[in-house]
């Protein structure tokens, strides 16, 4: 019966189907064997041995689904310094004797994706991803590299490098790096690039700049990379519109856009300029996602000035900046414009934050999911050394928790039709909020998020006992730690998985109400924790691991008491949940780094 269908028909219900029942599809007949075996394998991701997923190499391989091999992606779940990765430092690593296990692994990494390359038929790959954290071996990426020779024509490229090198981490080993192959690119993901990669990023953005759809660029520390630039003399705006002007003229404001066809663009610790507000085509732009962006604040009141045509469905954005304007920017950007589905917004304190939710209110007609999430310090003057804390009344005063309690109708989550909402908000604040949705029958999941940097200062809002944390040194022989990081380290934590009898009150009494007949009665489950934070660094050399032990589920279930369950990181459903809503339980991640390392 399948077989009537055109291959096109096939090949998108192929596509919906789970790996067993295309495996049952392939042993159907010769023409499904094809459909399933495409989907199957058109990605072959290769990671570290001994890793949970089944690890591919030529040895054990299929030879005849080569030719279905779309996407290569080398991955890496490092957990010690990456620093002792990358090719530039390993007689360095060696000496020190550290981390040599994760060297072997990098190098047989290495050789896995070479031996693929050079089988893969010529011209068959569409995307190539280095997720190592490292440099691409030149053998891969460089002037003469296989996928610039055999694969020019790829759409997708996503590399994750090592910032700290002090060689080429495109084409390693110190030789010139050269992505001037690509120029069919669609979509483009650089991470951690070096100074000698900033102009080699620029160039490759230009010569596809018409083409792409997809741009994800983190610098992770502009200030440090600018110094690397060689622009610490240089005035602030000089710094801001370095890297744009390789890609682009920056003289005027009245230019054709550059991207003619991006869809979403994903920016972190990248210096923005006004002139990007023309640079964009905002009649195609649906995602705009700005994290720690200098310039961040100009660029929006550009693009409202300008009247520029905005039709996002996304907006994303996360700062640390503490000036009050800065409220002012992101509302009035709020309100230029209609069709929000997804707002995302991780920020400071702003006094008059109830206005925030007033203008969000106002993309009520298709908002669906909803993250804020407020970090500052507790002291109206910080010093040096003061920590961004977890702000768990959500910039919300007294007077704006009485307002909405007593008049329901003026509280901004009326009328919202949301299905998604995450808070930085502790429990016994949270009910005034999400009172008036409560007869909605949209809300299907609620994450009350609170940090892993938090917990080390504060108490877990869901679970009673100590924060289970673990603080780890890095390289300890090349830094020193301070002292207050070595009687962290002398701290025994309660290692106890989440229960229902260690629920904190506050945490149980509003999860009864939330899944009761008064509550959230659309309501499936409500997470707790921070999912989106592998690692705190504290610096020198000190990590707090992932504080996955205080991370839950609750989730609806009649036939218990108080109309849910709990689930935790080891039951066996945990990781189909995750997986299932990861997006979103990851979205607007703290921005961890507490120290500054020498």
């Amino acid at each position: 019966m399948l077989v009537r269908f055109p291959i096109e028909i096939l090949g998108m219900i192929a596509k919906e189907l789970p790996k067993t029942d295309l495996k049952s599809l392939a042993q159907a007949s010769k023409l499904l064997y094809e459909v399933a075996a495409k989907q199957l394998w058109h990605i072959v991701r290769i990671y570290p041995q001994g890793h949970k997923a089944n690890n591919p190499t030529l040895d054990n391989f299929p030879p005849q689904v080569l030719k279905y091999i779309s996407e290569l992606q080398v991955a890496s779940d490092f957990e010690i310094h990456r620093e002792t990765q990358c090719a530039h430092k390993r007689d360095q690593a060696a000496r020190l004797n550290v981390a040599l296990g994760d060297r072997k692994e990098y190098e047989r990494n290495t050789q896995r994706a070479v031996k693929f390359l050079v089988q893969i038929e010529e011209g068959g790959l569409y995307g190539f991803s280095w997720d190592m954290g490292s440099c691409v071996p030149p053998e891969i990426v460089g002037p003469n590299g296989l996928l610039s020779c055999k694969h020019p024509g790829i759409r997708s490229l996503k590399l994750s490098t090592d910032q700290t090198c002090n060689g080429n981490s495109v084409g390693g080993g110190g030789e010139q790096p050269d992505l001037s192959a690509f120029h069919q690119l669609q979509n483009l993901d650089w991470r951690h690039p070096t100074a000698q990669d900033v102009h080699v990023l620029a160039k490759v953005i230009k010569t596809n700049s018409g083409g792409l759809k997809k741009l994800e660029l983190n610098f992770v520390d502009w200030s440090s990379l600018s110094k690397d630039l060689g622009l610490e003399d240089e005035e602030l705006q000089a710094k801001l519109r370095y890297f744009w002007r390789h890609i682009a003229n920056l003289n005027t404001l009245s230019c054709e856009p550059v991207f003619q066809s991006l869809q979403a663009i994903t920016l972190s610790e990248v210096p923005l300029v006004p002139e990007l507000s023309v640079m964009i085509n905002w009649k195609t732009l649906r995602s705009l996602r700005l994290r720690h962006c200098p310039g961040w604040s100009n660029l929006l009141e550009t693009v409202v000035r300008l009247q520029r045509p905005v039709q996002l469905r996304v907006f994303e954005i996360q700062t640390e900046d503490r000036h009050q304007d800065d409220l002012s920017y992101i509302a009035d950007f709020l309100d230029s414009f209609g069709g929000l589905e997804e707002i995302l917004l991780a920020t400071p304190v702003f006094e008059m934050a109830f206005l925030l939710w007033v203008r969000i209110a106002q993309h009520q007609a298709t908002l669906k999911r909803l993250v804020i999430h407020h970090r500052d310090f507790e002291e109206e003057d910080p010093m040096d050394g003061d920590e961004r804390l977890d702000e768990p009344k959500m910039g919300l005063t007294e007077l704006d928790y009485t307002a909405l309690r007593d008049r329901k109708i003026g509280n901004p989550m009326h009328g919202l039709g949301l299905e998604w909402i995450g808070l930085s908000c502790a429990p016994e604040f949270l009910k005034p909020i999400l009172e008036t949705v409560h007869r909605r029958s949209s809300l299907k999941f609620l994450h009350i998020r609170q940090t892993n940097h938090d917990l080390v200062y504060n108490p877990c809002w869901a679970i009673n006992g100590d924060n289970e944390v673990s603080v780890t040194n890095g390289l300890n022989d090349m830094m020193e730690v301070s002292q207050d990081l070595e009687e962290m380290e002398g701290l025994e934590f309660d290692s106890r998985l989440p229960s229902l009898d260690r629920l904190q009150d506050a945490f149980r009494s509003f999860a009864e109400w939330a899944f009761g007949p008064e509550g959230l009665t659309s309501l499936e489950h409500l997470a707790y924790g921070d999912f989106g934070t592998k690692n705190c660094d504290l610096g020198g050399g000190a990590w707090v691991n992932r504080i996955g032990r205080n991370n839950l589920f609750l989730s609806r279930n009649v036939d218990q008491a108080g109309n849910f369950e709990l689930f935790h990181e080891e039951d066996a459903c945990w990781e189909d949940l995750v997986e299932k809503y990861r997006d979103m339980l990851e979205t607007c991640p703290a921005k961890l780094q507490a120290t500054e390392t020498a």
